[in-house]
């Protein structure tokens, strides 16, 4: 197999989880092959492809509209990922800073930028 080969079986995977059928997911990665031929035991891969995906609590907009199904996904098992921990207020926040300075976990020059890096660096902890 080559990469094109590898990322249309990827994307095919893909479309099957967006709730996309068989005939189209195939339909799709065949116009981007040479000879436009799917080989057989690609599609048997996509036909039996039911692994356990786990989703992130908030769902991207290409995944169903970043709405949860309203019931279950017919051949994959859908694993729904806890929140972290994030704070919700600034407070809350400056708290978290405050205390990994105390803990030696951040320098003082990163207290003055409370941007996104150090946000996921404190809650990473």
């Amino acid at each position: 197999m080559n990469g094109a080969e590898v990322t249309g079986i990827v994307i095919m995977c893909l479309r099957k989880l967006q709730m996309f059928t068989t005939t189209f997911a195939t339909i799709e990665f065949s116009r981007f092959l040479r000879e436009g031929i799917i080989e057989q035991d690609q599609t048997d891969f996509l036909d039996s492809f039911g692994a356990v995906i786990e989703l992130p609590p908030t769902l991207p907009l290409w995944l169903w509209q970043g709405k949860p199904l309203a019931k279950q996904h017919p051949t994959i098992k859908l694993k729904k990922e806890e929140p972290r921990n994030v704070p919700k207020r600034k407070s809350e926040l400056k708290k978290k800073v405050n205390d990994a300075l105390l803990r030696g976990e951040i320098e003082p020059e990163e207290y003055d930028s409370l941007g996104t890096c150090l946000h996921k660096k404190i809650n990473q902890k």
